[in-house]
């Protein structure tokens, strides 16, 4: 397997998510919110769109956090406290390893 990832906060890039395989490929722009997928295989495209649904971005997370409170709950079953906790850390030691510091945010 394969794997290349460009990224930049210098340069426009496509955004864009490419998947190939020995038989075609799966395109998906903006990968991180993505709403469509093109399937190329053996010269046919066939294009997938999302359903329509009732949220997007973030809407999932502050839906559930409004059912927690209404339900009293101190805490999400899915995104638990420890789960919380340890992924804030993860991404502290990955800006602390790359050197990323944010103005906004002191040491």
């Amino acid at each position: 397997m394969l794997v290349s990832v460009q990224t930049s906060i210098h340069l426009k890039l496509k955004n864009a998510l490419i998947i190939y395989g020995d038989k075609g490929s799966i395109k998906m722009p903006s990968f991180w919110m993505a709403q469509e997928a093109l399937l190329i295989s053996e010269g046919q495209e066939t294009h997938f769109r999302r359903p329509e649904s009732l949220y997007a971005g973030y809407q999932y997370e502050a839906r559930a956090v409004c059912n927690d409170i209404l339900q009293h709950k101190l805490e999400n079953s899915r995104v638990t406290h420890k789960f919380t906790l340890e992924l804030t850390q993860t991404l502290d030691r990955v800006r602390r390893e790359i050197g990323l510091k944010y103005s906004s945010i002191e040491d």
